[in-house]
């Protein structure tokens, strides 16, 4: 079962359903996930739905033991949505692939132009969030998964 995702007010399980997703297509290169799981993740996000904590769970199993850790160092539920969005925000640690903020300058059909430090970077908007130039965003690996 799915739950359906907000463009608003995400559950914590939805908010780290955006976060981990740009990672399904290096997980597939690297053969962590097979094809059916890469495009089940992909429809998932497509139709505006968050796959069930087992398959984010098997999908992406380093990114959630990381946030239990984390979660429980804080002493709160691991899907509790402010822990998953500090996690997210502040301490996702790897340094390939950081989570960023960025202020909107420019939305086209296709990306998201947004300035972080000076500088410009073009993202993606899949989970068709409502954003419009100013609003700051945050976004991991070029996929917005957050309106600050």
């Amino acid at each position: 079962m799915s739950t359906l995702l907000t463009n608003d007010c995400p559950t914590g399980q939805m908010l780290h359903f955006r976060f981990v997703f740009p990672c399904s297509r290096y997980r597939l290169k690297l053969g962590l996930i097979d094809l059916g799981d890469f495009y089940r993740l992909g429809n998932y996000a497509k139709e505006g739905h968050c796959p069930s904590d087992k398959f984010l769970r098997y999908c992406f199993p380093g990114a959630f033991a990381d946030l239990k850790e984390f979660a429980k160092r804080k002493g709160k539920d691991v899907w509790d949505i402010e822990t998953v969005a500090d996690f997210w925000q502040h301490h996702h640690s790897h340094k390939e692939s950081p989570v960023h903020c960025g202020k909107v300058v420019s939305i086209d059909p296709h990306f998201v132009t947004v300035e972080v430090s000076g500088k410009i970077t073009r993202t993606t908007n899949p989970f068709m969030l409502m954003i419009k130039p100013g609003d700051e965003v945050f976004f991991h690996q070029r996929v917005i998964g957050q309106k600050k």
